[in-house]
């Protein structure tokens, strides 16, 4: 049997996302370069350039890119694309050339536009129906699903339609004015001094791709989803540890010792949209070495620990609901924190399990305008702007109430040991 390597994998993967990146025209073509060139350029819109060789893997000089080919759009457009170190990580990242290949400006992405010839020329409808169809037959091959069945053809078209549509509302709004929000000085800062991580419009902190059973809805006209994050400390004097040298570096000025804890998602969050049981509590995430536990074969984590190396953890949960009222379109928030609590081992050693409570009273803000155009079922796709502006209000609204909290009273929330809540989703509903 012939086994494959990690770093071969890893190669295998970066082509197809570097292939799948690519502008959707077949005539972009690569044009190597009798002799490599070198070219200066301090960053890529603000990202630092620290590039690596193509060929031989090694750093280069800070600002200094080398390219062996370049590549050329049908309209003539020259760009060099190369792997960047950023935080440890190799990013692609792509520059615009002259004739010459002199720089003319950095990207993070490839460009697709007209000036290009790259923009985008729509979705071919039929082609995804039948490449959706091929794979059920594949994958369902004893319901006998057939190519040509006009009703099969009709739900397909119709789910595509709907995951295309909610996935064009989280890439133009959902994500950009989370972020946007979340990314404030005043939130961020203040969020940090209450030990609360952040909510990050991504796929990854929301229902996933993978989920064969939609539950949520971006785009409209019912609106229906949840974002969350979760940051673990060893323990609960670790979180009090990071709060208050962050608070100290506030009042200094001083640069706070250590990088800041970035959040990450809940595993299996979404779980029970697919199958009952299938969703991991918070709590499992401070459960003791005596849970880390592997099955046998995949060795796959049998339970949500970490390593039962984490006792503490902070969770942030956003639910946004909007569905048309009357002649109105009502658009609603919940914002939750809670902490999951590992208590210390009892006098004999025993591991006590975790708990976990609320840190703050759920707090609630709603936003309620005209139907715009007398739309009784308005979408995101054809509303942009209404949205928009329902969901800024909202959102505006909801950084006000958080700015209310008392970071002092969430820091003795933090420290007393919780009492047992009922599940998030029924903690949230209105």
């Amino acid at each position: 049997m012939n086994f494959i390597s990690k770093e071969k994998i890893l190669k295998i993967v970066q082509e197809q996302v570097e292939l799948s990146e690519m502008p959707r025209n077949l005539d972009w073509a690569d044009v190597p370069l009798d002799n490599p060139v070198t070219i200066n350029i301090a960053d890529i819109q603000g990202i630092p350039v620290n590039a690596v060789d193509p060929k031989t893997k090694e750093p280069l000089d800070p600002g200094t890119v080398k390219a062996y080919l370049y590549r050329q759009s049908p309209t003539g457009m020259k760009m060099i694309n190369f792997p960047n170190l950023e935080n440890g990580k190799k990013e692609t990242r792509y520059i615009i050339v002259d004739d010459n290949l002199n720089p003319i400006k950095g990207m993070k992405f490839l460009p697709r536009n007209t000036s290009a010839g790259t923009d985008w020329k729509g979705v071919d409808t039929e082609k995804r129906i039948d490449q959706r169809i091929a794979r059920l037959q594949r994958k369902q091959s004893t319901y006998g699903h057939q190519m040509d069945d006009p009703e099969l053809r009709d739900r397909v078209k119709q789910e595509d339609e709907l995951l295309l549509s909610n996935a064009q509302a989280k890439r133009k709004l959902v994500h950009p004015i989370l972020n946007s929000f979340f990314t404030r000085s005043s939130i961020i800062k203040h969020l940090d001094k209450c030990g609360i991580p952040e909510v990050k419009g991504g796929a990854k902190f929301t229902e996933p791709t993978t989920n064969i059973q939609k539950l949520y809805s971006f785009n409209g006209p019912n609106i229906n989803f949840n974002y969350h994050s979760v940051r673990d400390d060893s323990d609960i004097q670790d979180a009090l540890d990071k709060i208050i040298n962050y608070r100290l570096s506030l009042e200094t000025g001083e640069k706070m010792k250590g990088a800041r804890p970035e959040p990450t998602k809940m595993v299996r969050q979404y779980g029970g949209n697919v199958y009952p049981g299938g969703k991991w509590d918070p709590t499992q995430r401070a459960l003791g070495k005596s849970d880390f536990k592997l099955t046998p074969v995949y060795k796959l984590y049998m339970l949500n620990v970490q390593r039962g190396e984490m006792a503490f953890n902070v969770m942030t949960d956003l639910d946004v609901r909007g569905e048309v009222s009357g002649n109105q379109y009502m658009l609603s928030m919940t914002f939750i924190a809670t902490k999951s609590f590992r208590p210390a081992d009892t006098e004999e050693g025993q591991e006590r399990r975790p708990t976990r409570g609320k840190l703050f009273e759920p707090i609630r803000v709603m936003s309620t305008e005209q139907l715009p155009d007398g739309d009784r079922t308005p979408t995101v796709k054809e509303h942009l702007d209404f949205f928009t502006n329902l969901f800024a209000d909202c959102l505006n609204q909801l950084g006000a109430k958080i700015l209310e909290l008392d970071p002092d009273d969430v820091l003795q929330q933090l420290m007393f040991e919780p009492e047992d809540v009922i599940s998030q989703r029924q903690n949230n509903d209105f």
